[in-house]
């Protein structure tokens, strides 16, 4: 999964939910075992949701550039 957005008006409404159990699915068809992702490590609301889908931060860090600004992210796991 490169990345997962759901519009400010959709937030809460189970769309992102859905989206990844869609992809959780996707993998487990291919007999992937393992999911990783980034997320920004000050996007409070984004950890949030994946903590309760069962990912969990392993303690990898990286800074990624978005026009010419470095971003710091954080990398999480979840066995499928």
């Amino acid at each position: 999964m490169y990345a997962l957005y759901a519009g400010p008006s959709l937030i809460g409404t189970g769309i992102g939910r859905a989206l990844l159990e869609a992809v959780h699915a996707h993998a487990r068809a291919r007999r992937f075992d393992l999911m990783l992702l980034w997320v920004l490590d000050a996007n409070t609301r984004a950890r949030r949701f994946y903590e309760k889908a069962g990912y969990a931060a392993d303690g990898a860090v990286r800074t990624e550039e978005y026009d010419g600004v470095s971003v710091p992210e954080v990398r999480y796991r979840r066995a499928l």
